[in-house]
Parts: structure tokens; C-alpha cells; sequence
């Protein structure tokens, strides 16, 4: 049997060094969320693997982690962290990842930033993920390479190992044909070239399948039939997965015993009143402002609803 290797822009851990001994903490976010619900609720509709590794970057120092390691095999799945110098990480992350791709690709590109320096750091960047899964992959063993972070990385892999079986999912949109071609021509290329490295692609909505294969016919010249795509001698599958929460967990909650507590905490605060709970990513992408103006909108039409 072989094992699966999930690997991430960041592991889901942070260290807690106010404790009296550093302790490991579980982080939050949508990727995480999604991906320990598929540990947790691992069963006979998806595939065994004798063993599950998560390999991603770490925001503190390989000393910290040396204090902290022995916390970090849990039940579901060992950890592999990858170091990045924060500087590269910076350009990378905060430059490459959410200043160019992330406002492009949610349609924003007057919020793009184009920098070679940029450009360059994701590269750098790619290339030492690739080093630490070639270090750790087997011959038998499956790759799951998440998000656009890291959309260099399977390319890199199939040109380390041609036998590497590699996935890669696009947690994000994949924009129109007409919006990624603002990116440079040697920038689109390799981001797409770097994703067809993968044997199966994933993406949330029929649309996101069809603006990737469309861009990969303007841009690469391929031959593709029901979301098949014919390159360098490879057939590569694109398709949609799409993702949602995990609506058990949720719901089961409402039934546990301290959700209850806070709930009745909080009519007693504020009763004879409608309470509307909501989470949400302060992001420009979300479109809260427009949200929160309908809602103003809407009780400024039907104010018995005040």
C-alpha cells in the first residue's frame, strides 16, 4: 500500500511559547479545515493508505520545532516542515501569492502587482517544497499538492521523478482566458505548465475547468477532449471536486453540551432579540461591503424587520 503525501503552503501548527513549556498549536483556515475533516472522517469511500504525511512551510525556526517535534504526530498524519528564509517567504507569500495571482485570479487585476523579484522568490520557493517531497516520497507513495502557492511544484516534481503519481487541487477560482493572460508571457506559461506536472487536476466549478484548459490551448497549443489534456506524451484529467464544510461536524455541535452553555449565555444577554451569526474572511474578494450594504439596504426598505 502506498502512502499519501498532502503538502501545503503551511502546515496547521503554530507554537505556543507562553505556556510553561512550548506547546503546538492547531491552526485554523478553509485549506485546514477541509483537510482534517478528510482525516478524521477517512473511510471505506476513499482510499487506504498505510500512512498519511503533511509537508508544508513553518513561521518559526528549526530550534523551535526541535522543542516541539515530538508533539507533532498525531493520530491522522506525521508532519514535514519545510524552512524558507522569511525574506523569500515574504516575497513569495506576500508578494508573488496574494499581491499578483490572488487579486487576478479573483478578478481584481488593477490590485495585481507585477515584480520579477516576486516571480522569482515563488520560484525559489517551489523548488525547495520539491526537495523536501523528493527527500520523503517513495516509488509507490501519492502527492497531493494543494493551492495556488504552489502551482510551480508539480512540474518541478514530474521533471525530478517522471513516475511520481501527483494530484493538485486549486482551492481558489481559475480566472477567464482573457483575465490570466495579463500575466507576463513567461509567468502564464510556466504557471501552466507547472500544474500539468500533475496527473489529475482539481477545481471547484465546471467554469474554473474550462478557463485552465482554455488558457492551456491559447497559451501551450494542447489537444484536449471531455477534459482530457494531451501534453508532452502525458494525458492529464482536469475536472471539478467541489468542496464544501463538513456539515456533520458542524451540526453536532449544536448538540454538545458547551455550545448549549454559550448559546443560552448569549439569549440571556440579549433577549426578545434575533441574533444573526455570521464568520467571515476580511478580504476585498469576499465582498463585504456590498453584503453588509444590502443588508443596510433591505432594512431600510422593510423596517418592521429592525
Amino acid at each position: 500500500m502506498s502512502r499519501l503525501i498532502i503538502v501545503s503552503n503551511r502546515l496547521p501548527f503554530s507554537i505556543d511559547k507562553n505556556a510553561d513549556e512550548p506547546l503546538l498549536r492547531q491552526s485554523s483556515g478553509g485549506l485546514v479545515s477541509a483537510l482534517i475533516s478528510y482525516f478524521e472522517r477517512n473511510n471505506e469511500s476513499v482510499p487506504r493508505f498505510t500512512e498519511h504525511i503533511w509537508i508544508g512551510s513553518v513561521d518559526f525556526s528549526p530550534q523551535d520545532w526541535n522543542a516541539v517535534a515530538r508533539q507533532a504526530k498525531t493520530k491522522d498524519f506525521t508532519v514535514e516542515p519545510v524552512f524558507i528564509e522569511p525574506g523569500v517567504y515574504e516575497n513569495y507569500y506576500n508578494g508573488f501569492s496574494n499581491s499578483t495571482l490572488w487579486p487576478l485570479f479573483h478578478y481584481f487585476p488593477s490590485l495585481a502587482e507585477f515584480d520579477e523579484e516576486y516571480y522569482e522568490a515563488s520560484i525559489q520557493v517551489n523548488f525547495q517544497f520539491a526537495e523536501k517531497i523528493l527527500s520523503v516520497a517513495g516509488k509507490d507513495d501519492v502527492i497531493w499538492v494543494h493551492d495556488y502557492q504552489l502551482m510551480f511544484l508539480p512540474q518541478i516534481l514530474r521533471k525530478k521523478n517522471s513516475a511520481l503519481s501527483i494530484g493538485y487541487f486549486l482551492h481558489i477560482p481559475f480566472p477567464s482566458y482573457e483575465i490570466f493572460r495579463l500575466l507576463p508571457t513567461s509567468w502564464k506559461t510556466n504557471l501552466l505548465k507547472g500544474v500539468l506536472g500533475a496527473d489529475l487536476i482539481g477545481f471547484h466549478t465546471h467554469d474554473y475547468v474550462r478557463h485552465f484548459i482554455q488558457s492551456c490551448k491559447m497559451i501551450l497549443k494542447v489537444d484536449e477532449q471531455f477534459n482530457t489534456i494531451h501534453y508532452q506524451e502525458r494525458l492529464i484529467k482536469a475536472d471539478l471536486f467541489p468542496l464544501g464544510v463538513d456539515y456533520q461536524k458542524f451540526n453536532d455541535a449544536n448538540w454538545d453540551e458547551e455550545t448549549i452553555e454559550l448559546k443560552n449565555a448569549v439569549k440571556e444577554k440579549m433577549p426578545a432579540t434575533k441574533i444573526i451569526f455570521s464568520v467571515d474572511r476580511l478580504d476585498y474578494s469576499k465582498g463585504l461591503m456590498h453584503r453588509l450594504e444590502g443588508y443596510e439596504e433591505f432594512l431600510e426598505k422593510y423596517p418592521e424587520w429592525l
